[in-house]
């Protein structure tokens, strides 16, 4: 999920590296991964360079939705 999207990228002028010209990339990862404490705007997805931690979060994720059932 992106938080707030192509359209508050936009009116706030941030730059964000799965968007461009208003529209999220053909090429950009199914999901967003950011490094809050250095990039506090959510400038930089960082899915492609960090696959460990995002498996680490897929597996988090799979166990709290099974324990919600």
């Amino acid at each position: 999920m992106l938080i707030g999207g192509p359209a508050v990228t936009t009116l706030v002028n941030t730059p964000n590296s799965d968007i461009v010209n208003g529209k999220i990339r053909a090429d950009a990862p199914p999901a967003q991964l950011y490094d809050l404490d250095a990039d506090v705007n959510q400038t930089t997805n960082l899915y492609n360079q960090y696959p460990e931690v995002v498996a680490e979060m897929e597996q988090l994720l799979k166990r709290y939705r099974s324990n919600r059932l």
